[in-house]
């Protein structure tokens, strides 16, 4: 019998002029649903830094290691899947201008209080808790 494990996956909330910047999914899991930008950890990498990878790899935006604050754990659990995300928010003084990576079918800047309908549910609860964090540290 096959031992399934976790997946380890990190997530960018990126907050631009009190928007955030969601990507749409094209397809499998999840597809035409509304996400921040993240994916699987690499072999080696740490929290932040597989943050920025992924943050770069789907949007073009370059974060370093100190533009990304912790967030929170979100855990995704399904019977194909059971996923842990490490999200992170940063802020970007403009709108990005980035690539869509191909796994995606669009992306959107979208006021924080009126997020898409489609937007994953622990996407959401982050995005909610990233915003708290935020104001915290003001």
């Amino acid at each position: 019998m096959e031992k399934r494990r976790p997946i380890l996956a990190a997530a960018v909330v990126v907050l631009s002029r009190g928007s955030v910047l969601l990507l749409k999914r094209r397809e499998g899991n999840f597809s035409r649903w509304w996400e921040c930008p993240g994916g699987a950890f690499e072999f080696g990498e740490g929290l932040a830094e597989a943050a920025a990878r992924e943050l770069r790899e789907e949007t073009g935006i370059r974060a370093r290691k100190g533009d990304l604050a912790f967030a929170a754990f979100m855990e995704s659990k399904s019977s194909k899947a059971h996923v842990v995300f490490a999200f992170f928010r940063t802020a970007l003084g403009k709108r990005p201008k980035g690539i869509i990576h191909p796994e995606h079918s669009a992306a959107g800047g979208f006021p924080v209080g009126r997020l898409p309908g489609k937007t994953k549910p622990n996407n959401r609860r982050a995005i909610i808790l990233a915003l708290k964090e935020r104001k915290g540290k003001r």
